[in-house]
């Protein structure tokens, strides 16, 4: 596809997706064999008439995780991190936590350390916290899984895995990070509050009032320094992303990584199982390497939030290609939804996805009743078979006594579908191989049964 015909295109899709969705403005990048294109639409904020481009920055949220990983494979390359090594070998003030020297530093970035971690939703956890107080936290809190044997996405894992980093090499991830990566990629990156004051750059938080069904502008509030490594305030435009996506997807190098470190980055080490949603679920990854998810087939990358903003990226090294997308709202179905129809166009024979996961033949609906606890402070699942299906009820969701029903059909194949009232939700069962217990996955976030 010649460059005329790609930008068509391109725009095309674009503005469909904005035409039918409600968002106050998106933008889209894409490199095909390292030709760079964009679109956008909307404006960054509502109600500012300031219209949106290919500069504008947002929030890149856990896309910081990328970052970090990139960086602690580098230094594993030099030979001063040893991935296999435990994580009380680097930081010995964590010493006291049962399962210190069993977690190493590899399940760091592959999301499998097992522990059960901290909510950064939580005021106290993401605005006020600090290394003293989360080392503290580490000391009792309850080891749910075998470090290295179940997916679960704990944002935490990359706070201690920038402050291994710190301790190796002297130097902040942050600072490391703007070495290595961003200032060879020449990238414009900037802040949460350092955008404050550039209204033609800095995207809008947006949240969705529900009385009259209209965004409005919300204050960005960043994360506390705690949470650098994992949940920065890094702000970055689509076309900053793509460039990323490049290094990651091989179209580019930069002289401060080499290239084994960044295929180990994206290399595949474990596998997630598959989960049931509604139709407008947001689309989890099939397997996970060191930082780096597997989307579908060969199509690899990964996403980042804030409070009323959503990117994603998204590369195949096979096909030269990378996409990145941004909303200045948070809708994961609208974000990965648009992300799917890019990369159709961009790569005819990309995979699709399946949304009906089976549940495994050796899991029969009786088996999976009981009461499920995880690595969510203060959630519980209990399951109940309801009719010919299940019933999984979850308590402590945001805190609080809410209750969130989640309705399951099985049929005779072991066919899994779910009826959410959140809809960006999904949920799945799996086996957990140490023990043999069954064990779900809801959202990113995993679940032992326990009674």
């Amino acid at each position: 596809m010649n460059r005329p015909a790609l930008e068509a295109e391109l725009a095309a899709i674009v503005e469909q997706a904005f035409r039918g969705g409600r968002m106050p403005g998106l933008s889209v990048a894409v490199s095909v064999n390292g030709r760079r294109s964009a679109a956008n639409f909307g404006t960054l904020a509502v109600g500012s008439g300031v219209p949106m481009t290919p500069t504008a920055r947002f929030q890149i949220g856990c896309i910081t995780k990328v970052l970090t990983c990139m960086v602690a494979m580098q230094l594993a390359h030099q030979g001063r991190i040893d991935l296999d090594g435990a994580i009380v070998d680097y930081l010995p003030d964590l010493a006291a936590i049962p399962s210190g020297r069993d977690i190493r530093v590899r399940h760091l970035g592959t999301h499998t350390s097992g522990y059960r971690g901290l909510n950064p939703s939580s005021p106290e956890h993401g605005y006020f916290y600090s290394w003293e107080k989360f080392a503290d936290f580490l000391r009792g809190t309850p080891q749910i899984f075998p470090p290295g044997s179940v997916f679960n996405y704990e944002h935490t894992e990359c706070v201690i895995l920038g402050e291994v980093i710190r301790q190796v090499s002297g130097s902040s991830c942050a600072a490391l990070t703007r070495d290595l990566i961003i200032e060879p990629l020449q990238l414009a990156v900037g802040s949460i509050e350092r955008d404050g004051g550039q209204p033609e750059a800095r995207v809008a938080d947006h949240s969705l009032d529900r009385g009259t069904g209209q965004f409005k502008p919300v204050r960005a509030v960043p994360y506390c320094s705690f949470w650098a490594s994992s949940l920065s305030a890094m702000t970055a435009s689509t076309m900053d992303l793509v460039m990323i996506g490049e290094v990651l997807g091989g179209l580019r190098s930069v002289p401060g990584i080499c290239r084994q470190a960044i295929d180990d980055v994206v290399r595949q080490a474990v596998e997630l199982p598959r989960s049931a949603g509604g139709p407008e679920r947001e689309i989890s990854p099939r397997s996970f390497g060191f930082g780096c998810a597997q989307y579908a087939d060969g199509i690899f990358g990964h996403n980042g939030s804030a409070r009323g903003q959503t990117c994603g990226l998204r590369f195949s090294p096979r096909h030269g290609v990378v996409v990145a997308v941004a909303l200045n709202c948070w809708d994961p179905y609208a974000r990965d939804s648009l992300l799917d129809s890019v990369l159709g166009a961009l790569i005819p024979d990309a995979a699709a996805e399946s949304d009906v996961p089976r549940i495994g033949l050796n899991l029969h609906p009786d088996e999976l009743q009981g009461t499920y606890a995880g690595c969510v402070q203060g959630v519980e699942i209990v399951v109940t078979r309801s009719g010919d299906g299940l019933l999984c009820a979850i308590t402590g969701l945001g805190g609080g006594g809410h209750r969130l029903n989640i309705e399951m059909t099985i049929d005779a194949a072991g066919e899994l579908r779910a009826r959410f009232p959140i809809k960006h939700l999904s949920a799945g069962f799996f086996r957990e191989e140490s023990t043999g217990a069954p064990a779900m996955l809801v959202g990113l976030n995993a679940f032992k049964k326990v009674s």
